[in-house]
């Protein structure tokens, strides 16, 4: 009986918790492309610090998220920080279509001296880590 009631309980909660979740899947498009798929794109999930990549095609799913507001941050070299409000629903999965930006570098802020000397040390030493 012991084991019936323990059994029971078990299912019933993890019933309960899987009503609890939603997830989103989405594209994410490079608009200075004519919005070509963004192809490796990382995208994280800030209630959790999940990291995903975008597939060849843009894409990425992400499962089993808490009910709630929550935000996805979405980066990418050279591209500008795209953040993206949710709201979770439970059993719900949202659909995402965000195209990201060229970041525009102001070029007065870099080091061109710091940059090139860089870049021969690494040269010279036939390594990329310093």
């Amino acid at each position: 009986m012991k084991f019936f009631l323990i059994s029971a309980f078990v299912l019933i909660s993890s019933a309960l918790n899987a009503q609890q979740t939603g997830g989103v899947n989405g594209r994410i498009l490079d608009k200075a492309l004519n919005n070509e798929p963004m192809l490796l794109a990382t995208v994280v999930l800030k209630s959790t610090g999940q990291v995903f990549k975008t597939n060849l095609h843009g894409k990425f799913e992400i499962s089993e998220i808490s009910t709630g507001r929550d935000t996805l941050v979405v980066t990418h070299p050279g591209y500008e920080t795209l953040k993206v409000g949710l709201y979770i629903s439970a059993g719900q999965e949202l659909a995402v279509e965000q195209s990201m930006m060229v970041m525009s570098p102001d070029m007065d802020e870099v080091d061109w001296t710091q940059l090139t000397s860089a870049m021969a040390k690494k040269a010279i030493s036939g390594r990329g880590d310093k």
